[in-house]
């Protein structure tokens, strides 16, 4: 890959990676992805038949290296993979060619949306991703502006709202709880509160300030 080729957060080089290491995958996960990245097809042959191929492919994507992702979901990558990558890097046409092998963008707007640029995650949305799971993402990830988006494209706030609780964004917290639509006692798909979530991962100061402000536990009510 040219050196002065740009990702999404940062510039080849040091920061080319960066996307990668962000997912937080295995030693051997990452490796692979890195090597899609470098386009290395050498390690795609070792890749055969492997877990990791998916991974290797999702590297691939990022970077724009197109007959290396057909060749991945050949030897068994997933087409959301490719579409996670393709996205991230902003390649729209590998992600429209991803879609019409049958990738979902509900399989990829969540993560999009913890770490990809606002284009990235109005581009799935665009295609059909849930405006819900993309604002659950972006509120895990601490994403204020995104939130914002996503609530001018039809997002329920107190998916939001839940999200944070259970990443420990307290800001993004009393951000939605300053939101006319927001419950503080809403409710996930389990039928846990923001305050049992916050307990549940363990977010003291989090937990402390939605009871403070009147948030409850399911068990109370």
């Amino acid at each position: 890959m040219d050196d002065d080729v740009k990702m999404r957060d940062g510039e080849a080089g040091g920061g080319k990676y960066r996307e990668i290491e962000r997912l937080g995958l295995s030693d051997e996960a990452e490796a692979a992805g890195r090597a899609g990245y470098d386009g290395n097809a050498a390690e795609l042959e070792k890749l055969k038949g492997s877990n990791l191929v998916s991974d290797y492919c999702a590297g691939a994507a990022l970077a724009g290296h197109n007959e290396l992702v057909l060749q991945c979901l050949e030897h068994g990558a997933t087409p959301s993979a490719a579409l996670w990558g393709a996205t991230m890097g902003g390649h729209t046409e590998l992600a429209y060619l991803m879609l019409s092998k049958g990738a979902d963008p509900n399989d990829v707007i969540e993560q999009v949306a913890r770490t990809g640029d606002d284009d990235a995650v109005t581009f799935l949305i665009d295609c059909g991703a849930d405006v819900d799971m993309a604002i659950v993402g972006a509120a895990i990830g601490g994403r204020e502006d995104t939130i914002r988006l996503l609530i001018d494209r039809g997002a329920d706030p107190n998916f939001a709202l839940l999200g944070a609780a259970s990443a420990g964004q307290l800001a993004i917290i009393k951000q939605m709880l300053a939101h006319p639509d927001v419950y503080i006692n809403a409710t996930d798909h389990s039928g846990r509160t923001a305050l049992d979530l916050a307990e549940m991962y363990e977010h003291e100061d989090c937990a402390r300030y939605i009871y403070s402000v009147g948030g409850k536990c399911r068990s109370e009510f």
